[in-house]
């Protein structure tokens, strides 16, 4: 059974199963209303992935500059690095660093019938690199170009954003850290 790639870009099929990846951009969303089992305002962040078949696949995160245990981004990093994260380590994390890198990835089919991650794991494959730009984005920072528009959408309605006809500071250009182009690192040393 296909699967429908995303929550806005339906016109991308991927099948089930195991993909070899790059992570494609990483965006700060700010704080977000939450619906649902644990309503509220939440600091949210989106992940980006480019399968090696040229298709995306995104997942949305609480994020937390100090991962704890149970957060599902923390579970994610880990699976990927194949190691659990100790206390320094976890002082250390470098989200700008996370764009470029290889993956696999677990894709499975959610309930609406789209394509959901639902494991990252070591790369096998790191001799590609993605057809689109990486980019890295925090709240408040010019948003990259190449940002889609939902995602462009989806940060302007953060708390912070709210009303701010330009994303963020107007006119500042995006710093090393903000937009990538071109590949990776090598992939043999994660970036924690």
């Amino acid at each position: 059974m296909a699967l429908k790639s995303g929550e806005r870009e339906n016109t991308c099929k991927i099948q089930p199963g195991i993909h070899e990846a790059v992570f494609l951009g990483v965006w700060d969303l700010g704080e977000q209303m939450m619906a649902g089992k644990f309503p509220g305002e939440k600091h949210r962040c989106l992940i980006m992935w480019e399968l090696i078949s040229g298709d995306t696949v995104t997942k949305e995160y609480t994020w937390f500059k100090f991962l704890p245990e149970r957060s599902i981004l923390r579970k994610d990093l880990e699976s990927w690095r194949s190691t659990k994260f100790n206390d320094d380590q976890l002082k250390a994390i470098d989200y700008s660093r996370l764009p470029g890198q290889h993956c696999q990835l677990l894709v499975m089919v959610n309930d609406n019938g789209y394509a959901q991650v639902e494991n990252v794991l070591p790369a096998r494959d790191v001799s590609w690199q993605p057809h689109q730009s990486i980019i890295y984005y925090e709240i408040g920072d010019k948003i990259p170009e190449g940002t889609p528009n939902w995602v462009i959408n989806k940060i302007q309605s953060s708390k912070e954003l709210a009303g701010s006809p330009a994303g963020g500071s107007q006119g500042a250009a995006p710093t090393d850290n903000q937009q990538h182009h071109g590949g990776g690192e090598d992939d043999s040393t994660v970036p924690f």
